[in-house]
């Protein structure tokens, strides 16, 4: 830092989507705190009026709209549909004069981007000069079949040279950019509404209430679900004791809705009458209420703030041993992992919860104090915070 420690803190930041998934969940989360800290902060949004502008607006955060593009497109796009994302992408160096101006009026001297996905926040500052926080939320490749448009080497490459510090959401995804230097590890605070204080008795209910939420994507494996409950209402004949809710809809991505079409066919081959898919939900706090259990089976999970609101919510949770869900689920401790892949496993740990919900009680009560004591978003939001005032 340099030698004018009460300088005042002036960040932009760059999201990469529309939509309120986790990784603009975690951008809300970091912008409020900050704003409320009596940092200067603004947001770059894709469009005026998308639901992550509309929230920023609630909160009295001023936005930039304009248009840039990925520089990660899906790996099983043809040669034509790469072509125009890169045109897309090439575009945004119009968007660049736009933004460069607004950082310049403002005094802007930190940029920071919310995705690996973008590099228009690394352009602004190799531009402008402004210190520049690069956040890594995804795999790419494993979670969301993405590759790097301009290949991987001379991409990281680019990181390196125009980032002065790189975050990682946790070490399964920092093990996988062995080549990026700089490196800080920080895991997603979560907000504090979701953390539910009171302990009530979840062993009275009639039904167990599983909850899977998250995008319609093959690396989130909700398909994986979908062959446990059916392997338990054909080998234990529990389907009246207990109901499955997946929450959250597909992506602009084709694949999605071609894995949702499947998932619904699975569902409707099987006759699943216990399962139910309710769409995107708004609040999550107030369908949390009536869950008992929540499952994680991503092939690939980046991070688990699925997972961390289900221990706020003082819920079980039955997660894939993959990604980042070994470094917050201590198995028959904090929740339950299983072996990717393994519906019978997965269908065994289900049919323990509904079998045995009172004496889940210990379980969920040191679930919730892990994620209290150590992933609570000011913990998380002070970490990022330390960073800006290292760099500038």
């Amino acid at each position: 830092m340099n030698e004018n420690k009460n300088e005042i803190i002036r960040v932009l930041y760059i999201s990469h989507e529309r939509k309120l998934g986790g990784a603009n969940r975690s951008l809300l989360d970091i912008v409020e705190y900050m704003h409320k800290k009596g940092i200067e902060v603004s947001v770059v949004v894709l469009y005026r009026g998308c639901p992550l502008d509309v929230e920023l607006r609630k909160i009295g955060i001023n936005t930039i709209s304009c248009v840039f593009g990925w520089w990660m497109a899906p790996a099983d796009w043809n040669l034509f549909l790469k072509a125009c994302f890169k045109i897309l992408h090439l575009f945004q160096k119009v968007s660049y004069f736009k933004v460069a101006k607004y950082i310049k009026k403002n005094q802007i001297n930190v940029i920071h981007s919310n995705s690996s996905t973008i590099d228009f926040g690394a352009l602004l500052s190799k531009k402008t000069g402004c210190k520049h926080v690069w956040h890594f939320r995804e795999f790419g490749e494993k979670d969301y079949n993405l590759e790097y448009m301009y290949g991987r080497k001379r991409t990281l490459e680019y990181v390196n040279n125009n980032s002065d510090a790189t975050v990682f959401i946790s070490r399964a995804i920092s093990d996988e950019y062995p080549e990026i230097i700089n490196k800080r590890i920080i895991y997603d605070g979560i907000s504090d509404v979701c953390f539910v204080r009171n302990n009530k008795d979840k062993g009275s209910h009639r039904v167990c209430m599983f909850l899977v939420s998250g995008n319609l994507i093959p690396g989130k494996n909700q398909l994986e679900v979908l062959k446990a409950v059916n392997i338990i209402n054909n080998k234990y004949n529990l389907e009246d004791k207990y109901k499955v809710i997946f929450a959250g809809t597909t992506t602009d991505l084709s694949e999605s809705k071609k894995y949702y079409k499947s998932l619904i066919s699975y569902k409707e081959e099987n006759l699943l009458k216990n399962v139910s898919f309710v769409g995107y939900v708004d609040n999550m706090v107030s369908l949390r209420e009536e869950i008992d259990v929540e499952i994680v089976p991503s092939i690939c999970e980046a991070y688990g703030r699925v997972t961390l609101e289900a221990m706020a919510s003082r819920h079980v949770v039955i997660a894939s041993d993959a990604g980042a869900n070994r470094e917050l689920i201590s198995d028959n401790i904090t929740g339950f992992i299983y072996k990717t892949g393994n519906e019978e496993e997965l269908a065994d740990k289900m049919s323990y919860c509904i079998n045995n919900l009172k004496k889940l009680n210990c379980l969920r009560n040191t679930a919730y104090n892990e994620a209290y004591s150590k992933h609570r978003k000011e913990v998380n939001c002070e970490c990022v915070l330390n960073i800006y005032k290292d760099i500038i």
